[in-house]
């Protein structure tokens, strides 16, 4: 176990891409919040690793919002707020 994490801390690091989980859902009475998870993985050590991006936007900010968050099309209805 030891090796395992001695191993890792000398690693320098090389990440790809391996998969991306994009979702929005509604967290307030119209306030829309966008959700993607990229998940990566270190070709060398299989390090792991994950970056989340978030943005929560009413309806009149969508023009605002990330072109990543324009391209989000899955809802996640199970995680509605229940107040709207």
């Amino acid at each position: 176990m030891n090796y395992l994490k001695f191993k890792t801390m000398d690693c320098k690091h090389k990440y790809e891409h391996r998969d991306t989980v994009s979702y929005w859902y509604y967290c307030g009475r119209n306030n829309k919040e966008f959700v993607s998870t990229s998940f990566y993985f270190c070709i060398k050590c299989c390090h792991e690793k994950e970056v989340t991006k978030r943005v929560s936007a009413f309806p009149s900010e969508e023009y605002s919002i990330p072109d990543w968050a324009k391209a989000i099309s899955f809802h996640r209805k199970d995680l509605d707020a229940n107040n709207y």
